[in-house]
């Protein structure tokens, strides 16, 4: 519902995104809600496990989906933790400044932001879609 329309220019699956929303993302919630800890992070320490499962809700995040804390309240509560962590702390208001920058302009508002960038790049201004189907 935002990669498509936003950057790719295409008509969202609306039929698809149904579909997720009412099934296969309730089926992840509630494995992830067997595991998640009330407290702290899966393994103890915060670990790659944690940042693995808050950088998919973050970027679910930028498309408007939610956890709903009341149904899958230890999930929620872990990945808030994790979000809040240094790391995501850091990276928050480069986020905040490319989702409201033109795809095109991306690199130079890195860059005026400080942001530490290789001195070349891969990277177009065309966007294409990556490997993963949508």
């Amino acid at each position: 519902m935002a990669i498509r329309p936003l950057v790719l220019g295409q008509e969202p699956d609306g039929a698809l995104v149904e579909k997720n929303l009412a099934e296969d993302v309730p089926q992840v919630l509630d494995y992830l809600e067997g595991l998640a800890p009330a407290d702290g992070f899966l393994f103890g320490a915060l670990s790659i496990a944690d940042v693995s499962i808050a950088c998919f809700f973050r970027n679910a995040g930028f498309a408007r989906f939610k956890i709903d804390a009341a149904r899958w309240p230890r999930t929620a509560g872990l990945v808030a933790r994790v979000l809040a962590t240094d790391g995501f702390q850091h990276t928050k208001p480069y986020e905040d400044k490319l989702l409201r920058t033109p795809p095109a302009e991306h690199r130079a508002a890195l860059a005026d932001m400080g942001a530490p960038l290789t001195r070349d790049t891969f990277g177009t201004t065309t966007l294409r879609p990556g490997v993963m189907s949508m």
